[in-house]
């Protein structure tokens, strides 16, 4: 049951594609502000995971945390870390089913997309894909400068991607022009 301190305790996740308890591989999808585990569920169709379990869950009042991914740390508990602690229990729930974390996607859109980059570099593990639509980690620049941790490191455990949507030409490229161009940006992991 969400509380002060554990807002998205408890909440609801919404499933489709095969049971969890048969699936050998799972999707989570993580909602934007304002959206909800429904409308996103509604990726799944579109993507190529008729074989997976695929989980959504819902933010309590459809909001991860209160401010913008850019303001500090802070300003976003204690919503931050019980949506962090969410997603969690989520990945446990799928490994102690059977799906270990290499066969497990996280992706999310917006605040979805910025919870799920944030999750990632907080458990950092080989992951079967973490998707982030329009997202990046949570907190200043500041904070960003003044962390050692592994969260800010160039080096992750996954090949990054960038998925640029553009109509002018790339600076230093051919110059051809572009309208979805996915590229390795050179920093991918082992």
């Amino acid at each position: 049951m969400p509380s002060s301190h554990d807002p998205h305790g408890g909440i609801d996740i919404l499933h489709a594609g095969v049971p969890v308890e048969t699936a050998k591989r799972a999707l989570i999808l993580i909602h934007g502000r304002g959206s909800t585990a429904r409308e996103i569920l509604t990726l799944a169709p579109n993507l190529p995971v008729t074989d997976f379990a695929v989980l959504a869950p819902q933010a309590a009042g459809s909001v991860w945390y209160p401010q913008r991914f850019m303001r500090p740390v802070e300003e976003n508990e204690p919503y931050l870390s019980s949506a962090l602690a969410a997603i969690d229990r989520l990945v446990q729930r799928l490994s102690g089913s059977g799906i270990p974390p290499e066969r497990i996607a996280i992706g999310g859109f917006s605040q979805g997309a910025c919870l799920t980059v944030e999750y990632a570099a907080q458990h950092p593990r080989r992951y079967g894909a973490v998707l982030a639509f329009s997202g990046g980690l949570i907190g200043d620049a500041s904070e960003a400068a003044a962390d050692p941790s592994p969260r800010h490191a160039a080096e992750w455990h996954a090949r990054v991607h960038r998925m640029q949507r553009r109509r002018q030409p790339y600076p230093g490229r051919t110059g051809r022009r572009n309208s979805g161009c996915a590229e390795d940006d050179g920093r991918g992991g082992r």
